[in-house]
């Protein structure tokens, strides 16, 4: 049963004391294993393995997840000397391949790299398989996409495709490497490309949050969540986290990875865990207010500990110890809507 059941099952009747706790301790215990469950560390490099062997091997220890991106973007510019570089993504809320994870560009060109569908002749044919070396006139097409700097120092751009049945998913856009490009080098690219698209992250294939637009002011649709709770007998429960810190420590861990893709991943992979029983509300300052509105026995240990659990597992690569530093702070309303509502105006 995962982390929703569970949820949802504590607005059912309330069971005993003692099988309550032994479900929750049997799930949690599948969430972190001990130290014989727990697989052994990837074997470093070895020496006697051929270039391309090794690459592929260590494509096949990457953790399937959010985090696999980066860590493949990370593995393939330390394996093949890619200096500036950017994983492109489709962001489907968007419409555009977007950075993902890069080094060596600065911030401008991280944020005009947004290509839409079609965007070049060469990008289409990049989206039908081809890896395409772009160079001279042909270069002009990529100008709006980068700033002055640094299109003025690319002389040469690859785009390697990432497809899984036959769809793009992702392009790897390399504009400088520590040495020149190889036949090798780039068959190696595309096999790893090839390898990768099977178990690469999809955001086009996950649930995303969608933006809000026009909404009511946060406290109206506090109180308004609190009137259906009391008229169902069940308690309201306010829970404030602070992201900051997990964010740090998978920026730590992948450097190379788009700041501003976790935290919106955070905010989805939040809005799917709670879906049903409760929303998410973005907050300054790296926080997230969770709006809990279907336990029928507000239990905010439990509910926090099996939150920290799917995201662990989510974040596979990024961050791999508990607990996470969220630093919880909750309310859990009744009756009196001046409680929920002084809890909202705390800068916690």
């Amino acid at each position: 049963m995962g982390l929703l059941e569970r949820a949802r099952s504590l607005s059912r009747p309330v069971e005993p004391v003692r099988g309550l706790l032994q479900r929750s301790l049997a799930f949690l215990k599948t969430c972190f294993p001990t130290s014989a469950e727990k697989p052994g560390p990837a074997p470093e490099s070895q020496g006697t393995l051929p270039a391309a062997e090794e690459l592929s091997y260590r494509i096949a220890a990457i953790p399937v997840g959010f985090a696999t991106p980066v860590l493949l973007f990370s593995l393939l510019r330390k394996q093949l000397g890619l200096e500036r570089a950017v994983l492109l993504l489709y962001d489907a809320r968007r419409h555009v391949f977007a950075p993902w994870a890069s080094a060596g560009l600065d911030t401008t060109t991280r944020h005009r790299l947004r290509l839409p569908p079609g965007a070049t002749e060469e990008f289409n044919r990049a989206a039908g398989g081809e890896s395409v070396r772009v160079s001279g006139q042909s270069l002009e097409s990529f100008r709006e996409y980068f700033s002055s700097r640094e299109f003025s120092m690319v002389a040469e751009l690859l785009l390697v495709p990432f497809l899984l049945n036959q769809r793009l998913i992702a392009l790897l856009l390399v504009a400088s490497r520590e040495q020149p490009l190889t036949e090798e080098t780039l068959a190696m690219l595309e096999e790893a490309s090839s390898q990768a698209a099977a178990f690469l992250y999809d955001p086009a294939a996950a649930e995303t949050r969608a933006p809000e637009t026009g909404a009511r002011p946060l406290a109206e649709r506090v109180e308004e969540q609190l009137a259906a709770c009391r008229s169902r007998g069940q308690p309201l429960l306010l829970l404030r986290l602070h992201l900051e810190a997990l964010e740090r420590s998978a920026q730590a861990r992948a450097p190379e990875l788009e700041p501003f893709r976790l935290q919106e991943f955070l905010l989805s992979a939040l809005d799917r865990l709670l879906k049903g029983i409760g929303w998410v509300e973005p907050l300054p300052a790296h926080r997230v207010l969770l709006v809990v509105h279907g336990m029928q026995e507000a239990d905010p240990a439990l509910l926090l500990r099996m939150l920290e659990c799917a995201l662990l597992k989510m974040l596979r690569g990024l961050v791999e110890e508990p607990p996470l530093d969220l630093r919880p702070e909750f309310r859990i309303v009744t009756e009196d809507p001046s409680q929920a509502l002084g809890f909202l105006s705390e800068r916690g």
